[in-house]
């Protein structure tokens, strides 16, 4: 057992109770809506994809290790960096 997870079928792992904070979760769902707006044109499992990414790296892992105060994170990045994109374009 690792902090909170347990270690099934070798490299795969579940949560094991732990509950996630609803204030994180209520506001990564808030920057992900802003976000959807912004870039319509992205499905959402692409965004979460491209977020997982951000902030933990090209891997096949990071889509599942990420945590939700990192998605949170790379998000607002994310949306300084492409409203200043589009900001230079205008």
């Amino acid at each position: 057992m690792v902090a909170g997870r347990v270690k099934i079928y070798g490299e795969v792992t579940r949560a094991t109770g732990v509950a996630m904070s609803s204030s994180v979760r209520s506001e990564l769902l808030r920057v992900l809506t802003e976000l959807s707006e912004l870039c319509p044109e992205v499905r959402l499992g692409q965004l979460i994809a491209n977020l997982a990414y951000l902030a933990r790296g090209l891997s096949n892992e990071s889509i599942w290790d990420v945590e939700d105060e990192e998605l949170v994170e790379a998000a607002r990045k994310h949306m300084q960096a492409w409203r200043a994109r589009r900001g230079a374009v205008a």
